[in-house]
């Protein structure tokens, strides 16, 4: 999971009661069958595998699964150039899907595809938008009001002061703070969230299930289960 795109979400804000979610069974939140699911995170293992080959797979397969199983010739036909079909040949022996489901599961950790109602609609108009995200918590409606705080990792004190005055004022009026988690004023920005009560998504580029820095373990456990500390 450490090289997938990866979301995580604080579930808590004043008044309101906080969700565990930890330890919680895994679950697909779109009706898409566990079936196919599985396969989608399949696909995630193969690295020439992006936005445009799932469509394209989708189109000609009409689901993930079917796509999985195909003869290399089928996905070839289908429109795969030969050093797509070299990954995926390599690929499909060394993963197997239920196993990749198994892992999620014990990390507490659950995979929405471009389909699911709860995958970010903003997220779908880019470019290359990823095909699965990889969470724990929740996304809520809400959080389309949301502002991006990132910065330097080697701040100063006024930054840091000027980073978290304008974080709690934004939190308590309600906008989700998004950040990646990094040191310096990423990290600044979830805790400063986190204090005023007010919801925080960390965008993790190493994978949820690897915490990077490692100082900040403590601070993704709180932003996506909501267990301030």
């Amino acid at each position: 999971m450490g090289s997938n795109p990866t979301l995580s979400a604080k579930r808590s804000r004043p008044g309101l009661p906080g969700v565990e979610l930890f330890g919680a069974p895994f679950r697909p939140m779109y009706d898409e069958s566990m079936e196919d699911l599985k396969h989608w995170v399949a696909f995630t293992r193969v690295p020439s595998i992006g936005t445009a080959r799932v469509r394209l797979m989708e189109r000609v397969f009409g689901t993930l699964g079917e796509a999985w199983r195909a003869p290399l010739s089928a996905l070839e036909a289908a429109g795969l150039d030969r050093s797509v079909l070299r990954q995926v040949s390599a690929k499909r022996p060394l993963v197997d899907p239920d196993d990749e489901m198994a892992k999620l599961e014990r990390a507490g950790v659950r995979a929405i595809t471009w389909h699911d109602a709860e995958y970010p609609d903003t997220l779908k108009e880019i470019f290359n938008p990823p095909p699965v995200l990889f969470l724990k918590g929740v996304i809520e409606d809400g959080d389309r009001r949301a502002v991006a705080v990132v910065g330097t990792r080697r701040t100063t004190a006024y930054g840091r002061e000027a980073c978290a005055t304008l974080v709690r004022e934004l939190a308590w009026a309600g906008v989700t703070i998004v950040s990646g988690l990094a040191r310096g004023i990423d990290g600044i920005a979830h805790r400063a969230a986190l204090d005023a009560g007010g919801r925080t998504v960390a965008i993790m580029g190493s994978g949820v299930d690897v915490v990077y820095p490692p100082e900040h373990a403590a601070l993704a456990q709180q932003a996506a289960y909501g267990q301030v500390q």
